[in-house]
């Protein structure tokens, strides 16, 4: 199985800070094409930045802010 290691710049979608990343990718999914996307945090604000790009390239395709799911707390049964 091959892996690629990939190099991306982007912008974080909150304060603006340039960000870098190396990604490493690998798999059978890697070779059907596609868009893959990956969340990677701010080292500044914290913010998560949800990334997508294609693995075979490295082209990015787009940047913005990641889901934030809340819990929904169970009901209680008494």
């Amino acid at each position: 199985m091959r892996e690629l290691t990939i190099d991306l710049d982007f912008t974080c979608c909150l304060c603006q800070n340039p960000l870098g990343v190396t990604l490493q990718c690998g798999g059978k999914g890697m070779y059907q094409g596609g868009i893959a996307s990956v969340a990677i945090p701010c080292p500044t604000c914290g913010d998560l930045n949800e990334i997508y790009f294609t693995p075979l390239d490295g082209s990015l395709h787009g940047v913005r802010p990641a889901r934030k799911f809340k819990l929904i707390p169970e009901p209680s049964l008494n």
